[in-house]
């Protein structure tokens, strides 16, 4: 099984009328564009060969037709299967990955004793 990311078509953007590109995109600051400055952002990605924009981040991100998909993988811990992704390099997802570093801090009463302070 895959899952892709949506994308948005920069083409189509283009033909939107100004009230819907108004405020549409944001700047890296945070700060949304106007509906003019969206326009010259879009036609600037189709200056690049840029056909369709990532939603959100996608690693596996082709920018003529989109997500190329992600293959659905199990966490080593868990079995939960999610998107490749969600895993880390050792094949656990978040929740295994926070619980594994919760583990391996815990010591024993007695190592806990023998803790010297400077």
């Amino acid at each position: 099984m895959q899952t892709f990311h949506m994308c948005l078509s920069v083409r189509g953007a283009l033909r939107w009328p100004k009230r819907q590109l108004k405020k549409m995109l944001t700047d890296d600051d945070g700060k949304r564009l106007t509906a003019e400055e969206a326009k010259e952002y879009l036609l600037d990605e189709l200056a690049k060969g840029h056909e369709v924009l990532p939603l959100g981040e996608c690693t596996n991100f082709d920018w003529k037709t989109g997500c190329k998909g992600h293959d659905y993988v199990k966490c080593s811990r868990c079995n939960k299967e999610l998107p490749e992704y969600k895993v880390n390099e050792i094949g656990l997802c978040e929740g295994c990955e926070s619980q594994q570093f919760t583990e391996d801090m815990e010591i024993s009463r007695e190592e806990w004793d023998n803790l010297s302070y400077y």
